[in-house]
Parts: structure tokens; sequence; C-alpha cells
């Protein structure tokens, strides 16, 4: 804001000394003098004059003052020296380095601007935050009273007749710098230029301020829904501590009882957590909305967490769970198909997980356990599988001359608390598999350019299975093994635009 340019008494300091006697001077350019700050002061216009008897300094024609990150243009610049004010006139526009501009067609301020005025007055602050006001008071050095007062979030399209999709409008506003809120009076919530909302009073924090508590805009703060009918939602901020916060979000709506929704979030020194929720004291409800039995407490929560063990190994966890098959529907909650592990869930099935994985470069583990959670109509989540757990491991061994050794091994352990039937039509209910497999391969050259690569394959299989029947568990083994070689001879020709290559192969081997 104009009302924050504090280095610009300095540069009407220097300008005095910058300036020329004579009436009228070419476009001229003042350096830092002893009355100047540390930071760098440059001046420029078309023409500066410099009135000796009543110490007025003028610039106009395409006029910039740069203090540090900070400049100033104006049509027309006037420096009072006697009486200390500034003025400033036609298409007044002040920047600084964080991307914020202020624009107004005339602002006057005393010299370290503790008070000024401002007509006009528009600001684009940080995240494209607009403000506009048809004029701006600064007092005390602190607060910056705007008379009929437009803010809002979102960009405003420069086409004729385009508003933005909500703003705050107001009688009058007060930005105070030192607790860093802006708050409103006779104040009304638009959405693309409608009414909304009025309220005699409403505050905020400012855009620029730090990480603080306070009622912030919503994503669709407002409008209204075939199943909930009109909703507003008003999400409040707690900053807990410097590494945790929470968004407390109360949805209010025509047609359901209210919705609390809660994010929670923390940092610790090895990873985070952030839990999102929400809950009601509603019916139940089927696909077309109806509602039907008690009032009872209905929830959803969705959770994730990473942390490192040290530089190679790190754990997590992902929660996905929800009390009515149709609630995130019901309440337009987001986030189903959101990866929270290893794996994601499939549409309209949710999953919770916990894990850990290990890697370097020749080198990879998992290990995770899988609880699964059916929203489609006939899901039944006893015949879904309980993974517990899940194993994967892979190791490569370079030895050189004599090739490279490849080995993996893998588990899984799948349990039901019902019997389910497979799409080939076998009943299972609990099933386990371990399997482990190496493979060697390697490459040498022999006489006038043979290629020799053996290679030897070997896997073993153990299963475990219980299709819940009387006969109990039976056990399934199986080994694989192969080996041989491929011998290959190229030929190359080589021409202007293309090669030709030709590569004989004969490959023996041997499998049991």
């Amino acid at each position: 804001m104009v009302l924050r340019l504090t280095c610009l008494a300095s540069a009407m300091a220097v300008l005095s000394a910058a300036a020329t006697a004579t009436a009228q001077t070419p476009t001229t350019t003042a350096a830092p003098t002893s009355a100047a700050t540390t930071d760098d002061v440059l001046l420029q216009a078309k023409v500066i004059t410099e009135d000796h008897k009543n110490q007025i300094i003028t610039a106009e024609g395409d006029v910039e003052v740069r203090v540090g990150v900070r400049t100033l243009r104006a049509d027309r610049l006037v420096y009072d020296q006697g009486k200390h004010t500034l003025r400033a006139q036609g298409h007044v526009q002040i920047t600084d380095d964080k991307g914020q501009a202020q624009f107004s067609d005339d602002f006057q301020a005393d010299e370290d601007f503790t008070n000024g005025f401002a007509t006009r007055f528009s600001a684009r602050l940080t995240s494209n935050t607009l403000l506009t006001a048809s004029s701006a008071i600064r007092t005390d050095g602190i607060r910056n009273s705007l008379e009929q007062v437009v803010y809002t979030g979102c960009p405003i399209c420069e086409e004729t007749g385009q508003t933005p999709t909500w703003s705050i409008r107001a009688r009058r506003a007060v930005q105070n710098s030192e607790t860093q809120m802006i708050t409103y009076e006779d104040a009304v919530f638009e959405v693309k230029g409608i009414p909304i909302l009025y309220m005699p009073w409403f505050a905020h924090p400012d855009p620029t301020s730090e990480r603080r508590s306070g009622f912030i805009p919503a994503s669709k703060p407002i409008g209204v829904s075939s199943k909930l009918g009109g909703y507003v939602e008003t999400p409040y901020y707690w900053a807990i501590s410097p590494s945790q916060d929470m968004t407390i979000s109360p949805m209010f709506s025509t047609e359901v009882n209210p919705l609390i929704k809660v994010d929670y979030r923390k940092r610790f020194f090895s990873g985070y957590v952030d839990f999102q929720g929400s809950f009601t004291h509603e019916q139940d409800f089927n696909s077309d909305g109806a509602k039907f039995g008690d009032d009872t407490w209905r929830s959803h929560l969705f959770g994730t967490g990473v942390f490192d063990i040290n530089k190679d190994w790190k754990w997590g966890f992902g929660v996905e769970h929800q009390s009515d098959d149709l609630y995130d529907r019901r309440y337009g909650i987001d986030g189903e198909d959101d990866l929270r592990g290893l794996i994601a869930s499939q549409p309209r099935q949710l999953v919770t997980q916990i894990y850990t994985t290990g890697q370097d470069k020749d080198f990879y583990f998992e290990a995770s356990s899988y609880f699964f959670q059916g929203l489609r109509a006939g899901d039944d989540d006893a015949k879904f599988p309980k993974v517990a757990p899940s194993i994967f491991t892979e190791k490569a061994f370079d030895l050189g001359a004599y090739g490279r050794v490849e080995t993996d091994f893998s588990a899984v352990g799948l349990f039901r608390d019902a019997v389910e039937t497979l799409p080939s039509g076998e009943p299972t209910l609990d099933s386990a598999r371990a399997t482990g497999s190496a493979n060697w391969t390697a490459q040498y050259i022999v006489g006038p350019g043979l290629v020799v690569a053996p290679f030897a394959f070997g896997r073993g299989d153990a299963y475990r299975l219980d299709d819940g029947s009387a006969t109990g568990a039976r056990n399934v083994d199986r080994l694989l093994g192969v080996a041989g070689a491929q011998v290959s001879y190229p030929f190359i020709r080589r021409g202007e635009n293309t090669d030709i290559i030709i590569e004989p192969i004969v490959m023996v081997g041997y499998g049991t």
C-alpha cells in the first residue's frame, strides 16, 4: 500500500540536492547523498522544477521514484519541503518485491507517511487478492480507513460486465497493520454480483498477515444443492502452534442437520500427519436422498501420515472410513480417490493401510497391511480380504565378470470373515502365498565377435488355501527352473543414412 512506503521520505530528502537550480531541467537521475538512507534512491521524470522561494520541488511526465525494492510511478509529483508533504497525481502506482501493487488517482501524505489520503484507491495484495475503495485515509501510521469498499479473492475478468465469483462489499472498512485485521461495517456478501448475506460487522485477517487464527474463505461458501438445499459454510482456521493447525468448518443447510468438518495437520521432525473428518447427527437416507429411521451420529475420516526412520527407510499409514455408504455423496465430501499410501482405493471402495519401505541403489523392501470398506450396493465387507501382511523385496548382486544376479521374494496373506465365491466359481475363505525367485545373466564375447549370453532362472511358490469347508486347509507347492544360453553373431553394415544390423540368434536351454 502507498502508506507503507516509508522509505519514500528519504527519496524526497535527496531530491532537493539532486535537482538543479534551473526552472526546468531535462530528464534527471538523482543518486543518494548523505541525507539518504542506505537504500538506493532513483528519481526519473521528463521535467523536474524547483521553486527555491516556496521550497517546492515538482516532477512531471512519467515520474518514477525507486527506493530499495519499492517503486512509485505517477504523472506528477509535488514535494513541499516547508510543510513536509508529498502529493502524487495521475495514474499513481506503487509496487514492491512481493508482487503487491497499489493504485490511485491522487494521494497526499506527510513526510514520514504517518498520515495520508488517497482517492479511487485499489490494491492487488498477495495471492491475487483485490481491494478497492473510493477513498483511503491513513492515520497514526497503522490504520487505513477505506470508504465504499469491495474485497475479493477471485480473479476479475477484463471483459466488460464480468464480476468476481464472490466478493465482500461494505460501506466502510479499516485495515489495521498492527493487528493485521480488516474489519467491515455494513458488509454484504455477494456471489456473481448478487447479494446473498448482510453482515452489520465482519472481520478477517489481512492477506499479508502472518499465519494466525481466524475465519477464512471457503472454497464453496454458499450455494444450493439438490441434496442439501441451501447451505452456507464458515471455516475457522486455528493456528495451534508453529507445527500444527486445525480448520473447523460448520456447514448449515436447509434440508439436513448441521455438519461439522475438521481438518487437522501436524508436522514432526521426521514426518507429518493430516486428517480430514466430519460428523453430524442425522437420519439415514437412500440414494434418492429420502430420510428414514432415527437420528444417529454419522461421520467420515480420511487421514495420512509419513515418517522417516532414516535416510533409506520410512513408514506411513492411510485411513479411510465412513459410517454410511452414501455419506460422502450426500454431503459432498471429496477425497475418496486420493492416494494415502502404497495403493489407491478402487471406485466406491475405501482402503485403510499401514506400511514400511526401504530402498538403496540395489535393494528394495516393502511390507504393508490393508483393510477394505465397500461403498457399493451389495458389498459385504466380511467377504473382502484383510491383507495381513503383504511383503515384497528384491536384491541385485553384481558379480563382475561372472554376470549379475537378481533375486526377489514376495508373500501375502488374505483373511476373510465370510466365504467368498471367486469369479471362477470356487469358494475361498483364507489363503496365503510365498514366492521366491532368482535370475542370473551374463554376457561374453568369444572369438571374432560371437556373443554368448548364458542365463539361469529359478522360482518356487508355496500356497496354503482354505475354502471354509470341513476338509480344512490344503497346501500346494511348485518349482520352476530354467537354464540355457543365447548365442548370436551380429553383422553391421553402415550406410550414409542407414545402418543395417543382422543378428542371427541361437538359443538353447533346459527347464523343469
